[in-house]
């Protein structure tokens, strides 16, 4: 098993932190007096659960929690925490700007890392994203908070995918696709972590694994357009295997050709008919939006397929 000295995360960290300390003294510009001073919504604690349910410019006016789409819930709770701290004294806020990027910068490292870079290879190029000055603007300027949040929590999503994908750590993939929702919280950027993921499946030294699952790994990450996307594209590649499973479980069933054509092809429409005519009497009942909810449950009957038989263990046992 791969490791690195834990100082070089101690390093990255104070290299960051050297850097843009000097942005500690700076003054509110721009959108930091409107997002900060003039913001009544952090000056409480108290209301750190609202900022969940109403959009950051809520504090506007009265059609802003409805109208506005700018959903950054993270962005209150770091500028509420800030007020906490200093009122409107910027150098809080400044110090949380700080902070996420020298996270995010730790983060980079361990992406590189676990990308297969030496430490030493992956110390160099975090302690470049550290210092680069093409981050002055989102580290020095209060207003680019959520940047900084949704670049620390996209990169330990990554991070987490990788380390999932090279050790089979499967809880690890759920939590990266945790990690990409909280970054979704901060800012909407994090929605192209799956097209990411997608891509990295194909880099040297990855598994090699089917193309269908490579797309069923972006499906914890992907929202509800991109997930009927997704599903759409899987099914397909899962109906040209279809000829495959038929022969298969001919083998299983030798001699038995109708029976098993009939099953696939009868019994299988046949539930399809009657399921969705019974979805239509229960939406009559409970309604649509129910009917869904349970529906998204659907696929968890998948988790009964891990008490099936290995193939291997089954023809060696003949």
């Amino acid at each position: 098993m791969r490791r690195f000295p834990l100082w070089h995360l101690a390093v990255i960290a104070a290299i960051a932190i050297i850097t843009f300390a000097n942005s500690l003294s700076g003054e509110f510009v721009w959108d930091d007096l409107v997002q900060t001073a003039h913001n009544p919504n952090i000056r409480d604690l108290s209301r750190i659960p609202k900022a969940f349910t109403e959009s950051f410019w809520s504090f506007t006016d009265s059609y802003a929690p409805t109208q506005s789409n700018f959903y950054r819930p993270l962005q209150t709770v770091a500028y509420t925490l800030a007020y906490a701290l200093g009122g409107i004294d910027p150098a809080p806020y400044h110090a949380i700007n700080i902070l996420f990027h020298a996270l995010a910068s730790i983060a980079a490292y361990l992406v590189a890392f676990e990308l297969g870079f030496t430490p030493l290879l992956s110390l160099l190029g975090a302690a470049l994203f550290a210092t680069h000055p093409i981050h002055t603007e989102a580290v020095s300027w209060i207003a680019a908070t959520p940047e900084l949040i949704c670049g620390f929590f996209y990169f330990t999503a990554l991070w987490a995918f990788l380390k999932s994908n090279n050790g089979d750590q499967r809880k690890l993939w759920l939590t990266s696709a945790l990690l990409m929702l909280v970054g979704l919280f901060a800012k909407e950027m994090a929605i192209t972590l799956p097209v990411i993921i997608f891509l990295l499946t194909y880099r040297p030294g990855a598994p090699n694994i089917p193309l269908a699952r490579r797309i069923t790994l972006m499906l914890p990450y992907a929202n509800l357009p991109m997930t009927a996307l997704l599903t759409t594209i899987i099914g397909m590649i899962m109906a040209s295997a279809f000829p495959a499973i038929l022969v298969y479980a001919m083998e299983l069933m030798p001699g038995k050709v109708g029976m098993v054509a009939g099953m696939f092809y009868g019994v299988s429409f046949g539930l399809g008919a009657l399921s969705a005519a019974l979805l239509g009497v229960l939406a009559d009942h409970i309604g649509l939006e129910a009917v869904y909810r349970l529906c998204a449950l659907l696929p968890m009957i998948g988790l009964l397929t891990w008490f099936l038989p290995e193939a291997s263990k089954v023809s060696a046992s003949r």
